[in-house]
């Protein structure tokens, strides 16, 4: 979401919707900030120009710390492309709901270098299970890479895999839910969705889900179709 940006008019998204929405609690970071993109590259009046965004999470429970992960550029891409880049990050969140301390976890991997975006995801893995044995942890975001038993694969790669193969972890949406009904779960893009990119991950000592699906109901509010998760603790 956009905090001060040319493309949005200097809008500040993340009040809006605190506002809008009633949340009272709020964390954000940010992961973009450039005094000129010239992106869409033509025409030219369309550029971005001055970008100001970033990842938000929103909480109607209080929010008692919010750290930023910077992770790896990619690795095979020139200066030029790396001057402009939409810094992937991870966004860690502790949150106080009664007696317990949540941890949401906000995610935003690499869109176009494969490998870049596998290492990123074992470094994700890694923060993850720093938490999990001690606490409930949610690890949602967009992951930018489509589900391992999809029944279209581009190209195969670990990303999801590396989370899936966690004793631990398991996803909102299951492999038994989403092969049900395939493209009822796509998330991008919302104009018409063809592939899922976007995932809820928890570890399954400490939270119990109860149900989980993709608000398509969203539209195009984003270029992405959110997903959502009812869940419980476990004691």
């Amino acid at each position: 979401m956009d905090f001060n940006s040319a493309r949005s008019f200097g809008y500040n998204q993340f009040d809006s919707l605190a506002n809008h929405l009633n949340f009272t609690q709020g964390a954000y970071a940010v992961n973009w900030d450039k005094s000129y993109v010239p992106f869409p590259y033509f025409p030219i009046q369309n550029h971005f120009g001055r970008i100001l965004s970033g990842q938000g999470v929103l909480s109607k429970m209080q929010i008692v710390s919010n750290d930023l992960f910077i992770l790896d550029m990619p690795i095979n891409a020139p200066f030029y492309y790396n001057a402009f880049y939409l810094n992937r990050i991870l966004q860690t969140v502790k949150v106080q709901y009664n007696s317990d301390t949540i941890i949401f976890m906000n995610v935003h991997l690499e869109a176009f270098d494969k490998e870049t975006r596998e290492l990123q995801a074992e470094k994700v893995l890694a923060e993850f299970n720093k938490w999990s044995k001690d606490y409930p942890v949610i690890l949602m975001g967009d992951f930018n890479s489509r589900p391992p038993f999809a029944s279209e694969v581009i190209e195969k790669e670990k990303t999801i895999e590396i989370f899936l193969n966690d004793p631990l972890i398991e996803e909102a949406i299951s492999k038994d839910q989403y092969l049900q009904d395939e493209s009822h779960y796509f998330t991008f893009n919302t104009d018409k969705p063809y592939e899922r990119l976007d995932y809820i991950f928890y570890n399954k000592n400490k939270i119990r889900k109860i149900d989980a699906d993709v608000l398509r109901a969203a539209k195009d509010i984003s270029d992405h179709l959110p997903v959502w998760m009812k869940f419980t603790l476990v004691d």
